[in-house]
């Protein structure tokens, strides 16, 4: 754990997205939270995305990681990976980051 999962519009190529993944793992790794080897990131495209009811693009990172963590490295982690988003993507569309804890206790692997 981590796990990285980046949900995004259909549209964007594997020219933004393959960067996009190596940028969002050394970030997460960069954070001092987790080992290199405990870090996943996955893209999962969608289709047909509408916003207030309109055709468009956007992109979200939902990130799953063990309980633990304080409110504080929750916050510096998603507010870095935010921009590293914008960075790659942020003139194509909108995006959001949302911290997700897992319970260690019943996570089965």
């Amino acid at each position: 754990m981590p796990t990285l999962l980046f949900h995004h519009s259909g549209e964007l190529s594997d020219d933004t997205l393959a960067p996009l993944m190596d940028a969002l793992h050394h970030c997460a790794l960069d954070s001092g939270l987790f080992e290199a080897r405990a870090i996943k990131v996955a893209t999962l495209p969608l289709f047909h995305t509408r916003q207030a009811g309109e055709a468009k693009p956007f992109a979200m990172l939902q990130v799953r990681l063990f309980a633990g963590r304080t409110q504080n490295q929750r916050l510096a982690l998603s507010t870095a990976l935010l921009s590293t988003i914008n960075e790659h993507i942020g003139e194509h569309m909108s995006a959001t980051v949302e911290m997700v804890e897992t319970d260690r206790d019943t996570f089965s692997r």
